[in-house]
């Protein structure tokens, strides 16, 4: 009987929320200051 090791990888494949986040901070920050300056309503 021979004994054989097998290499095992894991690949991490969950998404990466941060840059949903970031878009979403920044969009509500630029319609906060366009409300601001008085260009909408």
């Amino acid at each position: 009987m021979s004994n054989q090791i097998q290499n095992m990888s894991l690949q991490d494949t969950t998404a990466n929320p941060a840059p949903l986040g970031l878009l979403g901070f920044g969009m509500t920050t630029v319609l906060l200051n366009l409300h601001n300056a008085g260009f909408s309503p």
